[in-house]
C-alpha cells in the first residue's frame, strides 16, 4: 500500500491509501498479462471451460423448460376464467411459455455446439415430444410432467441408452 499525504490551503490535510493494481497470474508484472492478454491455455483447460459453458447452457435450457411449463399451467388456468382480463393475461402467459421454449431450444442447441452428444440430443428430443403430448392432454399439470420427465432423463437406464446411442458401451 502506498500512502500519499498532502495539504491544501483550502482543506484539512488529506491522506489517501492507494492499493496496488492486482496482477493475479502476472509474474513480475509481465507486459502481456498487464495488458489483459490471457496466457496460453492447455487443452485440458480449454476442454474444462467448454464443458463449463455447455453445463451452463444445459442448466439454462432446463430452467427455461420449467418456466415454460409453469407459464403454460398458469395460462391454462387463466384461460378457464370467464372474464376478459384473465383471457388477456392468459395470452401473455402462453406467449411467455412460447418464448421460454424457444430460449430453451436455443440453449440446448448451444450446448450441443459446445459438447456434441447425439445420444443426449436424441433422448431430449424424444422426451420433449412425449412431454408435449402430455402437456396437450393436461396442460395444467405441465410443471409436474416436466419434472417427472427430467427425473426420467437422469435415471441410470436412460443414461445407459444415451451411451449406447453414442457408441460408448
Amino acid at each position: 500500500m502506498i500512502t500519499y499525504a498532502g495539504n491544501s490551503e483550502y482543506t484539512a490535510p488529506v491522506t489517501r491509501n492507494i492499493l496496488p493494481i492486482p496482477t493475479a497470474h502476472c509474474g513480475a508484472a509481465a507486459a502481456d498479462c498487464a495488458a489483459g492478454i490471457a496466457p496460453p491455455r492447455t487443452q485440458a483447460e480449454r476442454d474444462a471451460q467448454r464443458n463449463q459453458g455447455a453445463d451452463l447452457a444445459s442448466d439454462i435450457s432446463t430452467q427455461a423448460g420449467r418456466f415454460a411449463a409453469a407459464a403454460t399451467a398458469y395460462g391454462t388456468y387463466l384461460a378457464s376464467q370467464p372474464n376478459a382480463a384473465a383471457q388477456g393475461v392468459a395470452a401473455i402467459q402462453f406467449g411467455m411459455a412460447w418464448t421460454a421454449t424457444i430460449a430453451g431450444f436455443g440453449a440446448a442447441a448451444f450446448e450441443q455446439a459446445l459438447r456434441p452428444d447425439f445420444g443426449q440430443s436424441t433422448i431430449d428430443m424424444s422426451t420433449s415430444i412425449f412431454g408435449d403430448l402430455l402437456g396437450k392432454t393436461a396442460p395444467i399439470a405441465s410443471p409436474i410432467t416436466n419434472e417427472i420427465i427430467e427425473k426420467i432423463k437422469n435415471t441410470q437406464e436412460v443414461i445407459n441408452w444415451r451411451d449406447k446411442l453414442n457408441g460408448k458401451s
